[in-house]
């Protein structure tokens, strides 16, 4: 007796073969887009998305530092303020906040995390940039002269103070960056992100031991860090939902053509 090898598909009802046929496409273009965004990245191709990224923190940042809305307003020294020493050596970490993203960008190596952390560094530029803008704060760097010839690092903050002009205090955006690298590499680093948090922590510490900073610029960049890294976030879920439910709707003649018709009677 012969031997009849049945396919699968000939086994199945009419029109579910069809309708397998109609979901194949899209299910390879979520396979390929998910191939995508875990595939990796030359380090070339990290370092020039990196240098762009940086290209407009400088942009930005110089443009609201020296060309703000209007007259930088002067504000008072806390107590808090004036009991942290002045220690011109900590300048070393101060300067260390765009390496900070640097180092933990090369990191990545997946295009979705490159992404994100992309997302989240050019968000907390934005926003600070606007606020620094919008409402310009300085601070009384007069009041702690720096003596070049008796610090080993005095030439750099002398450096940080003839490049920077002291009129975007509010926030920091050496803690917004340093906090928001740190926060948008835990899901990522779950172990080893805790370094770059203690770095951001050293970074905070610094602008105020520098006098580049008032404490409440500190907590003002950490509010930036949080907030950037959240809009990042939710408007990723939102637009990745629209995405979802656009498709749906683009496939839904598709799938009902492809859907067998209901020829039972009542």
């Amino acid at each position: 007796m012969a031997e009849v090898v049945v396919q699968g598909d000939d086994l199945a009802p009419a029109g579910v073969g069809t309708a397998r046929m109609a979901f194949a496409p899209h299910l390879r273009e979520d396979l390929e887009r998910f191939e995508a965004l875990i595939e990796h990245r030359p380090l070339w191709q990290r370092v020039s998305a990196i240098t762009i990224a940086c290209l407009v923190h400088g942009t930005v940042y110089f443009g609201a530092n020296h060309f703000p809305s209007r007259e930088p307003r002067l504000l008072q020294l806390t107590a808090f303020d004036h009991w942290v020493p002045f220690i011109p050596l900590t300048a070393i970490i101060y300067m260390s906040a765009v390496p900070l993203s640097l180092v933990a960008f090369m990191t990545l190596k997946r295009v979705i995390d490159m992404r994100h952390f992309l997302e989240v560094f050019v968000v907390t530029v934005l926003v600070a940039g606007v606020v620094h803008w919008a409402v310009p704060t300085t601070y009384p760097r007069e009041l702690f002269p720096l003596d070049t010839a008796a610090h080993p690092t005095g030439w750099l903050l002398e450096l940080v103070r003839r490049v920077d002009t002291p009129s975007s205090c509010f926030p920091s955006l050496h803690v917004g960056l340093a906090f928001s690298g740190a926060l948008a590499l835990r899901q990522v680093h779950r172990r080893g992100w805790w370094a770059f948090l203690a770095w951001a922590v050293a970074i905070a510490i610094s602008t105020l031991t520098t006098k580049q900073h008032y404490a409440a610029d500190i907590v003002g960049g950490l509010v930036l860090a949080f907030v950037a890294v959240g809009l990042v976030e939710r408007l990723n879920r939102r637009f990745e939902t629209l995405a979802s439910i656009r498709k749906a709707e683009s496939r839904a003649p598709e799938l009902a053509n492809a859907a067998p018709a209901d020829t039972s009677s009542s």
